[in-house]
């Protein structure tokens, strides 16, 4: 894959990232250190969604048109591979913000 970005993201204990879909970008992540929950199901789905529980050194791919969350468990530092740029105008163009918290879901 040819990816445009890569953020280095630090999350603080309690902390919930994401809770969005994007229409094109898909991103690889790998969580550097610490612990989360990430959250996710296909757009528009009204089952509950996956919840994967990840440690430092995993790796995790998510796909166009899938709502995510990200709920960490401790102070974490990761990595995120985008596809898309992730300027701002091109991010918030691809980007829609879900208006519930998929992590209570």
């Amino acid at each position: 894959a040819c990816f445009k970005d890569v953020l280095y993201i630090t999350c603080t204990k309690g902390s919930i990232r994401a809770n969005h879909w994007h229409a094109a970008d898909f991103h690889l992540s790998v969580l550097l250190n610490g612990r989360m929950k990430y959250y996710e199901r296909p757009l528009g789905s009204k089952e509950k969604p996956i919840v994967e529980e990840y440690f430092g050194g995993d790796w995790f791919f998510t796909k166009p048109r899938t709502e995510h969350a990200m709920e960490f468990l401790s102070v974490s530092q990761f990595l995120a591979f985008s596809k898309l740029s992730r300027n701002e105008p091109s991010y918030l163009a691809d980007t829609t913000k879900l208006d519930f918290d998929l992590t209570k879901v």
